[in-house]
């Protein structure tokens, strides 16, 4: 059976109707339900008519952006053969101008390269490394300076004496560079190329200088004499020097000797000889003589040449001791009172003074303490001797 007023109908659904009044309200259902379905239809026509209206619009825009692209495509291709046009036509300009006159073209040479006549004059003379220069064998050979090479350079790394415009000294690390009228060299060899084996940023310490320490201990034992509060200890395994100056100061004595140690340089006649002795405060040697005005006593004299000639500041005159009196002989200053000598000077005879002299200082011409030891040199003339303290 059909459905109809939302249910399906069966024979027994239409018995109730053999009844005329029933009827009635059956009829009622069926107008009700011919009422919607009625209405269902007009929906359906008006959506239909509704997408049909939207269909027109959709392909007039397509029709409308269709022209529109069409008018773009022309456009760009318009724009693109004119742009093309002026750039032919700009390169057609430029190479009409000839080769190295303003705003033309530069010309490649065989190497496809631009010719270094085309460059600025700001880049030619440049430097331009060129490799190392066997300067023995000159190779690779040097040619002629020429502006073509100008700024080229090489670094020498085999020392050699290739005559190269007049320099024949080319040390490992020099440069010959060219100036593109003559090659010159820069010399690089004569800087600090190492301090104590090494290179670089260098803090010495006493392991770099292993004779430093045993240096200054000897120096400071040289001036520096036991007994005036000096302590110097020296360990050799751990290269260090250990000087101790508690209680250290200047040394003064009334009396001041020299004490010649052994024989002097030439035996013959064996005599000790001195044209003249000087004295100083200074440790420099500089200001006055202390010896100046005082009286001198030696440890023997040859007649005619007492001690007082070694003090009258006359070098033509001189103390001289006894023949066979010449092995240990001294002569020392009174200058009446404690002074302090820190430099003095000896003009010895020639060949007639030891090579090793002990200074020395005293306050009662009887016990001697030794402040330094000299070295006179022989036939040296006037020798000065400072810092003695």
């Amino acid at each position: 059976m059909p459905m109809f007023n939302g249910r399906n109908w069966t024979l027994a659904d239409f018995q109730p109707f053999k009844y005329f009044e029933n009827w009635t309200p059956f009829f009622g259902d069926v107008l009700t339900e011919l009422d919607a379905r009625a209405a269902g239809i007009g929906d359906a026509v008006a959506s239909a008519q509704a997408s049909a209206s939207a269909a027109a619009t959709d392909r007039a825009t397509v029709a409308a952006d269709t022209a529109t692209v069409a008018a773009d495509k022309t456009a760009t291709h318009n724009d693109r053969v004119g742009a093309d046009a002026a750039a032919a036509a700009a390169q057609v300009a430029a190479a009409s101008v000839l080769p190295g006159q303003p705003g033309g073209i530069c010309e490649l040479d065989g190497d496809g390269k631009v010719p270094t006549s085309r460059l600025p004059a700001a880049i030619l003379g440049a430097l331009n490394y060129q490799g190392t220069w066997n300067a023995a064998t000159n190779t690779p050979a040097i040619p002629a300076a020429a502006s073509g090479n100008k700024g080229r350079y090489y670094v020498v790394s085999v020392a050699g004496t290739t005559v190269i415009n007049g320099e024949a000294d080319w040390q490992v690390g020099d440069w010959i560079v060219s100036s593109g009228a003559s090659w010159g060299k820069v010399d690089n060899t004569d800087r600090v190329r190492s301090v104590a084996g090494r290179v670089g940023d260098v803090a010495l310490t006493v392991a770099d200088l292993p004779d430093l320490a045993e240096f200054i201990r000897d120096t400071v034992a040289a001036f520096m004499v036991g007994g005036n509060g000096v302590a110097i200890t020296h360990n050799d395994a751990a290269n260090t020097l250990t000087v101790d100056v508690t209680g250290h100061g200047l040394v003064a004595g009334r009396y001041w000797r020299l004490l010649s140690n052994g024989a002097p340089y030439t035996g013959a006649g064996d005599y000790t000889a001195l044209f003249e002795l000087e004295m100083f405060s200074a440790s420099d040697g500089s200001g006055s003589d202390l010896t100046t005005g005082k009286t001198a006593t030696a440890s023997s004299v040859y007649s005619g040449f007492p001690a007082s000639r070694a003090l009258d500041d006359n070098t033509s005159t001189e103390w001289s001791t006894a023949d066979g009196a010449a092995s240990n002989a001294w002569i020392y200053v009174d200058f009446g009172t404690a002074v302090t000598v820190r430099s003095l000077s000896i003009t010895p005879q020639t060949g007639r003074i030891s090579g090793t002299v002990f200074v020395q200082y005293s306050n009662d011409a009887l016990a001697w303490a030794t402040l330094a030891t000299i070295a006179p040199v022989n036939g040296a003339g006037k020798q000065v001797f400072t810092y003695l303290q």
